[in-house]
This record gives structure tokens, C-alpha cells and sequence, in this order.
């Protein structure tokens, strides 16, 4: 499983077994990880699914791909997807 997408490491072990809240600690993927999960090690079966697996898992903050980000913003526009998909919870978001 990669790490971005671990609910374990992320939020049982950095976050509660180490003391921290969600506004202690703010984790962004490495660049290149979300897409990476779709197309190189095959935990996603796609876009949305990754930016679904990614947010649920405790990742913040994506950062190189733009997986999440909005089609205006030249991204792919899958946050928003997951949302409406109701694959990841508005409240996770905000």
C-alpha cells in the first residue's frame, strides 16, 4: 500500500500514536505519487479512485501530479469528482 494512501501509518501511527491532531501535522504526497498509483504500481484503478484512496488515507496535500486539483487550474479535477461521487466525505475536505 503506498503511503499516501495509508490510513495506518498516516493517522493511527503519525497522528494519534505520536500525539498529533490533524492540525498538528500536514501530509502531502511526494511528487508523482497519486498518478503512480494508477499507472505504476496499480493500487488505484483510476484517477478518481486514487484521489478517493489518497484523501481518505490522511494525505492533506498533494503535491505534482494535480490529480486533485480543479480542470481550471490545469488539473484533472478528481477532488470535486470524489466529492459528487460521495467516494470521500465533503467534511474530509474542509
Amino acid at each position: 500500500m503506498p503511503s499516501c494512501a495509508n490510513d495506518y501509518l498516516l493517522n493511527q501511527v503519525i497522528r494519534s500514536a505520536a500525539g498529533f491532531n490533524r492540525s498538528d501535522v500536514v501530509v502531502g504526497t511526494d511528487c508523482g505519487a497519486v498518478d503512480n498509483m494508477v499507472h505504476a504500481n496499480h493500487y488505484a484503478s483510476s484517477d478518481l479512485d486514487a484521489a478517493a484512496k489518497t484523501l481518505n488515507g490522511g494525505t492533506d496535500m498533494e503535491l505534482g501530479d494535480q490529480t486533485w486539483s480543479s480542470i481550471a487550474n490545469g488539473g484533472k479535477g478528481k477532488l470535486k469528482e470524489a466529492v459528487l461521487a460521495k467516494t470521500v466525505n465533503v467534511s474530509r475536505i474542509d
